[in-house]
């Protein structure tokens, strides 16, 4: 086994922050800026990725050239998103690649509090946190950020959404792609990448790869930054359906990677199916009633959390409608046209 290379005696990691864009100026704007006042004193380069023709992009990165000296726009060819990363980090000359996306802000102390973590836990080739709903989203980014963050809505990978407990080893599943460093040394010296072909959930396919090589992956809720939601419910049911096709994908790559609790959704959707087909006696719709209460039960409990009726009952809407996205993904295999998502 290959061993994690030393950081320099005294000295933290330096990172390149890469930023992957496309067509979204107005956020891409939020997010530079939030790079623009962050500490950068670890940061060797900020690589801004524009993913495809996209002249809007290209200009709102230039307006900040002077506010994020070093930056590097870098135009692409139009390809998937684990292709235009696995460019990115080709380029990067950082010990440690920190992925962003265009729709993320950060706080100022993001990149040193990273250092002091890998300082402290040199073992690690993966570090990650939560990303957050920001406080001044609209009533429908808060009640689908309140579906990511729930126990029912998203089980085990809630932690990328909310804060859990840690600093602590972590599987694949408490990992986003939108806030995650990654040790250089993985592209460079292992030869991993992210697969080009996935819809979605590259991150979670390269996490577990890694890890099965034996390098640790350390989860800290400190590193959480704000992560916009979408904002329709079109674009976010698009989404998770993409997060069900890309997961499927996942495990037909690496076996390993199948859990019951990715199947839950795909069951419900064919549990459902039957029902509405068969029609069978009342024992089978005990399992039905049980789903709506604990949907109720997790509704009630988030408008109370956030003091809006309106958030929990579009809360209650949006969770069975998020599993049968998901599950419909996870059935189907097939990704959606690209200008669908």
């Amino acid at each position: 086994m290959t061993p994690a290379p030393e950081n320099r005696p005294g000295q933290a990691p330096l990172f390149s922050a890469i930023v992957l864009t496309h067509k979204r100026p107005e956020l891409l704007r939020s997010c530079l800026s939030s790079l623009s006042t962050a500490d950068r004193s670890l940061v060797r380069e900020v690589l801004l990725i524009v993913n495809g023709n996209d002249p809007e992009d290209a200009a709102a990165a230039r307006s900040f050239s002077s506010r994020i000296p070093g930056m590097k726009i870098l135009p692409l060819e139009r390809q998937s998103r684990g292709a235009a990363r696995n460019a990115a980090a080709a380029m990067a000359q950082g010990e440690w690649l920190y992925f962003l996306d265009d729709d993320v802000e950060v706080p100022p102390e993001l990149f040193s509090d990273a250092g002091s973590l890998l300082a402290a836990h040199d073992e690690a080739w993966i570090l990650g946190g939560p990303n957050l709903t920001p406080p001044d989203s609209g009533l429908f980014e808060r009640a689908s950020g309140l579906v990511l963050e729930s126990r029912i809505g998203a089980g085990p990978m809630r932690r990328r959404y909310a804060p859990g407990p840690g600093p602590r080893w972590a599987d694949e599943k408490s990992f986003a792609l939108c806030n995650l460093c990654i040790r250089a040394a993985a592209f460079r010296e292992l030869g991993l990448n992210f697969d080009p072909a996935l819809a979605s959930a590259e991150e979670n396919l390269f996490v577990a790869q890694l890890r099965s090589l034996g390098r640790p992956a350390l989860y800290a809720p400190a590193l959480a930054v704000y992560h916009r939601r979408r904002a329709s419910l079109g674009t976010f049911l698009s989404q998770v359906y993409e997060s069900g096709v890309g997961r499927r994908q996942i495990m037909r790559k690496l076996s390993k990677t199948a859990q019951a609790v990715f199947f839950f959704p795909a069951i419900l959707v064919l549990y459902a199916f039957s029902l509405a087909i068969l029609r069978p006696i009342a024992p089978y719709w005990a399992l039905p009633a049980l789903y709506v209460l604990a949907v109720a039960g997790e509704a009630v409990q988030s408008a109370l959390r956030k003091k809006s009726a309106a958030a929990g009952l579009l809360f209650a809407l949006l969770v069975p409608l998020s599993h049968v996205a998901y599950g419909a993904g996870f059935l189907t295999g097939k990704p959606l046209p690209r200008s669908l998502i």
